[in-house]
């Protein structure tokens, strides 16, 4: 026979308790006489309830996945590891054990995923930073170019000729860039030159959204 305890509602088998003899809730420690026969807090065998952690672990843990941020990973992992405890410390009120395990992996795998993110973020930062560093270098061989333009021809290039002056100078001077042709900037794109007088000039590159005028432009 099982017994409820009105207090804890713990559920205890009192097969091996004869008639008459006092027994103590395994849950508060209340004390309690078995009766003689059946009484209303004497139960049949019903179906255990599934815990309500178990349920809330899974449910955060999917919201994880759909939305990676940390917290509700977190929380998904914790609810599953008390629900899968109350689980174990009273089979016969609960159960859920594999709602709450699904709920503690899946927590697991939104943490790696948000920590994947974050590794793709700062590895997609150093990447542009690269790039930068890279369009700058290429604009200071540029510059050196041009000096070496200025030097044979008397004056920078125009805007109109732009840096294909320095793969074939008007007097037909020794090219002025190595690989004799203008490079693109490392986002693929050509470097925009302007030189209004022969005497200042500025090198562009557009930066990462290839468009003009913007905050991410590298400027020399």
């Amino acid at each position: 026979m099982e017994f409820v305890c009105p207090h804890c509602q713990m559920r205890l088998d009192l097969t091996s308790v004869p008639p008459g003899a006092p027994f103590t809730c395994l849950g508060c420690s209340a004390t309690f006489v078995q009766p003689a026969s059946v009484t209303p807090a004497l139960l049949p065998d019903t179906p255990p309830e599934t815990n309500g952690l178990a349920i809330a672990s899974l449910i955060l843990s999917i919201v994880a996945i759909i939305v990676p941020i940390v917290v509700p990973s977190l929380v998904a992992i914790l609810l599953g590891l008390i629900s899968r405890r109350k689980i174990k410390a009273n089979p016969t009120r609960w159960r859920g054990k594999g709602l709450a395990l699904a709920g503690i992996i899946v927590g697991f795998v939104g943490l790696s995923m948000f920590a994947a993110l974050l590794v793709g973020i700062n590895v997609l930062d150093r990447l542009e930073q690269a790039r930068i560093h890279a369009a700058k270098s290429e604009m200071q061989t540029l510059a050196g170019a041009l000096e070496l333009y200025q030097k044979n021809e008397g004056a920078y290039p125009a805007t109109k000729q732009g840096l294909a002056a320095l793969v074939v100078p008007p007097q037909q001077h020794e090219r002025n860039l190595r690989d004799n042709k203008v490079p693109l900037d490392p986002w693929g794109n050509p470097y925009v030159y302007q030189c209004d007088d022969g005497h200042v000039y500025i090198i562009t590159s557009m930066g990462p959204d290839g468009k003009p005028g913007t905050q991410d432009d590298v400027t020399r």
